[in-house]
């Protein structure tokens, strides 16, 4: 949390090398296991995400023009009371209250990642959980943050299994970053619905959808590597120009793509995913929530299901297809834009 360079030893945690080379050997397992379930499915998420992603570019192009404004700090006195309320009209107030009765929300000069202004630690075994804000102050930026990490907590909350089932959630499963990216949507309509800090609001939620927009795209691309590529890993260091004559041939601009790849950060195929179909199934459980509540079978069926690996199963037979979530999407846009 300091800005100083902390120094570690493995020895105390794996107790020698060769306990360390098992764990780095078990996570090679899951990365493998990732992979075949990954391939075993990539038809549908070419499939899928194609339609999806053709549909977002339709539209996000509305939104791009939404003034971006400055996020001056907020009194902290009415930080609280907005947050406070927001998780109360949801039914998530007592989560807040036990946060700082325990005192396990922190500023962090770093992120955990380069880019990362927030994250969480969850802890299997106590059931404990502490939140991290990069340079926390009172403004609106931080103020979704908190309740994005937020959304990790209650999703960790909801999650019954041992050990084995949490690292395969942990490791394995597309839906990690589902009820965060649903919490940050359910906020940000809080706010424009009820009108607190609504230019704040618009110009962070067409924010989170250029970035969304990004994930999704990133993760079609995936869909198009051969199977090489993917199971050697090869799209982690190789020439970013071979990946553009690989897939250019499914783009109608590929210079765009040239650009996109050129400027992306390295490629993760589990981030990415993560993300996308975080920023998927949380739109049809954000309506699904404004019109359930957070406790409907919908949402116990998504719980189960998150631990489960990734089949198209659960999203073919919730209707969690590429034409109701345009319709939910064109909905959003015109919110953002009104």
């Amino acid at each position: 949390m300091g800005d100083q360079d902390a120094d570690y030893r493995k020895d105390p945690y794996f107790q020698d090398q060769v306990q360390y080379g098992k764990f780095l050997k078990d996570l090679d397992t899951y990365s493998e296991r990732l992979i075949q379930n990954y391939l075993q499915y990539k038809d549908f998420h070419k499939e899928y995400l194609g339609e999806i992603v053709a549909g977002v570019e339709d539209r996000i192009q509305e939104i791009r023009s939404i003034p971006s404004v400055d996020m001056d700090p907020i009194p902290e006195k009415d930080f609280y009371e907005i947050l406070f309320s927001f998780l109360s009209s949801i039914g998530e107030k007592k989560i807040l209250d036990s946060f700082l009765q325990k005192n396990h929300i922190y500023s962090s000069v770093i992120g955990h990642s380069d880019g990362n202004i927030g994250f969480t630690l969850y802890n299997p075994f106590s059931r404990e959980c502490h939140l991290f804000v990069k340079q926390f102050d009172y403004t609106f930026p931080n103020l979704n943050t908190l309740i994005h990490e937020i959304g990790h907590e209650i999703d960790y909350q909801h999650f019954q299994g041992d050990m084995k089932e949490f690292n395969q959630y942990f490791y394995l499963s597309y839906y990690e970053e589902v009820i965060s990216r649903m919490m940050e949507r359910l906020f940000h309509r809080y706010c424009l619905q009820n009108g607190i800090l609504v230019p704040e609001a618009k110009d962070s939620y067409a924010s989170l959808e250029g970035f969304m927009h990004d994930f999704l795209l990133e993760s079609y691309m995936f869909s198009l590597f051969d199977k090489e590529i993917l199971t050697k890993g090869r799209y982690v260091d190789c020439d970013r120009e071979e990946l553009v004559q690989k897939i250019k041939d499914h783009f109608v601009n590929e210079e765009a793509l040239r650009m996109f790849l050129t400027e992306a950060p390295p490629l993760d195929l589990s981030e990415s995913y993560s993300y996308a179909y975080g920023d998927i199934i949380s739109l049809f459980l954000t309506e699904e929530v404004e019109k359930n509540g957070m406790n409907s079978e919908l949402m116990e069926y998504f719980y189960w299901n998150a631990k489960q690996p990734f089949s198209d199963t659960f999203i073919r037979e919730c209707g969690f297809g590429p034409k109701n979530y345009q319709d939910l999407y064109e909905k959003e846009i015109q919110l953002i834009k009104k």
